[in-house]
């Protein structure tokens, strides 16, 4: 099996980068990144592990503060839009959490286009160490020049939950979450905290 030998967390790497090695048996990698010396070893069964955890993808730039070129989510219309009247309704019942987010989207452009509305959460104070916030809804309409679409995404329970290694399952720890709703893990547009029970 590969393994990569570090003292840091190791970026998401290009496969692409190791297709040459691929035909011996075992063959070594050496890299920099972020100003730190990662070695890859990879072996004849063409895999690779690697050692990131939670923090893969935008999860990793959120809580490192990294900046990307291109953040999760980012792409190019070509028109604009605006988010707004952001509601968040909270139906929940005894210990299963459920939140009816409710919010606007506007194209303020010349032409129709379309919009993938995202939503993360993030645990304002979490018990245990967690992402700084994970994707948990997405929604994407056409949305016609001038047009307001109301967009409507459910969160549950799975949306503040996490893998609890003391119960061997997933559960969430009651307390204040942040509802966070863009169009990319960087564009954040509308916030709203709630308190699950």
């Amino acid at each position: 099996m590969a393994l990569i030998k570090s003292t840091g967390t190791p970026p998401t790497l290009n496969h692409n980068r190791f297709y040459p090695a691929w035909d011996r048996t075992t063959a070594l990698r050496t890299f920099s990144f972020e100003g730190r010396e990662y070695t890859v070893t990879i072996d004849g069964d063409k895999r690779v592990a690697y050692g990131e955890g939670l923090l893969t993808g935008y999860r990793h730039y959120d809580t490192k503060g990294v900046k990307p070129a291109f953040a999760f989510g980012f792409g190019k219309s070509y028109t604009d839009f605006r988010f707004s009247a952001l509601k968040v309704k909270n139906e929940s019942s005894k210990g299963r959490p459920r939140y009816i987010v409710n919010f606007d989207v506007t194209n303020t452009g010349s032409i129709n286009g379309k919009e993938v509305a995202q939503i993360y959460v993030r645990p304002v104070d979490a018990k245990v160490f967690r992402p700084y916030k994970e994707l948990k809804g997405f929604e994407k309409k056409i949305i016609r020049a001038g047009e307001t679409v109301r967009f409507e995404i459910e969160l549950t329970d799975e949306a503040f939950a996490y893998y609890k290694t003391s119960i061997h399952d997933f559960g969430y720890d009651p307390g204040k979450f942040e509802i966070l709703v863009g169009n990319a893990s960087d564009n954040i547009l509308l916030r709203k905290t709630v308190s699950v029970k």
